[in-house]
């Protein structure tokens, strides 16, 4: 599980501005974000699946990915993860790799996932749920957004009351230079959880409940679940890339930032 704010080409400094919480097992062994060896891939990584949730590229290309809730999964699909990876080594614009996918969903459990092209200003939302219809390809509108674990800017109560917060953050800051540190800070450690009567009820009510803050922290049988990472992603109109990462090592929490300069900007 993960959630995700973003504003995309709608402010003057920011054609891509982000925040993400990645919820997995503590235990999972994971990668923080680096460039991966051999490519020009920038991002976390699942050491388990070897796929990522969040990424980009020095060509200007980022991919990010939530799963979606649901009560069964298939545990001989193909690795989610793979997704964003598959976009950030491709050339083709997210429209033709969307479009692409579309055969190959079926073979995956429930997905959203977002590929965007900062050069050509595109970005492009993909899901293979519900199950049983087509797979939804949509050209993401200018504006703020919020992709939880369902259909992009679903209203479920942390995906609201984490875009109204952003959207607060955002008219606060105006038009100047925002640090994001401090809005990651403010945003994605709300512990805040849903009233029970606004749960989806897809799963059980106390999992669901315990899912339902943007934070989340929850002893299981197979060890501590939520939130292992918050990344805070910019792209500035010139081209310059932060990528901020929080996150968890050995149950400590650590923080680092990797920036560089996309390549051949248009």
């Amino acid at each position: 599980m993960c959630i995700v704010a973003f504003v995309w080409q709608a402010h003057p400094l920011y054609p891509l501005l982000l925040l993400q919480n990645r919820d997995e097992y503590h235990n999972r062994a994971t990668k923080e974000v680096a460039w991966w060896e051999g490519c020009e891939i920038l991002g976390g990584r699942d050491e388990v699946g070897g796929g990522t949730w969040l990424a980009c590229s020095r060509k200007g290309r980022v991919a990010f990915l939530t799963n979606v809730l649901e009560l069964h999964t298939l545990p001989e699909a193909k690795s989610r993860g793979d997704l964003p990876v598959l976009f950030l080594e491709s050339t083709k614009s997210p429209k033709e790799f969307a479009e692409e996918l579309v055969e190959e969903a079926h073979h995956y459990n429930g997905f959203n996932l977002i590929v965007a092209d900062i050069s050509s200003k595109k970005m492009v939302y993909v899901s293979n749920r519900p199950k049983g219809q087509a797979v939804t390809i949509q050209e993401v509108s200018l504006g703020i957004h919020v992709l939880s674990n369902a259909k992009l800017d679903s209203p479920w109560p942390k995906a609201q009351r984490l875009g109204q917060k952003f959207k607060e953050l955002l008219c606060q800051y105006s038009e100047g230079e925002i640090p994001l540190k401090i809005m990651a800070e403010k945003l994605m450690r709300d512990r805040v959880k849903a009233e029970v009567s606004r749960l989806p009820g897809i799963c059980s009510i106390d999992w669901e409940f315990n899912l339902s803050s943007i934070f989340v922290e929850v002893d299981t049988p197979l060890g501590c679940y939520g939130t292992r990472s918050t990344a805070a992603l910019t792209v500035t109109t010139n081209g310059e890339v932060s990528f901020h990462e929080r996150y968890l090592e050995k149950e400590k929490w650590k923080e680092h930032t990797v920036n560089y300069h996309i390549q051949k900007l248009k």
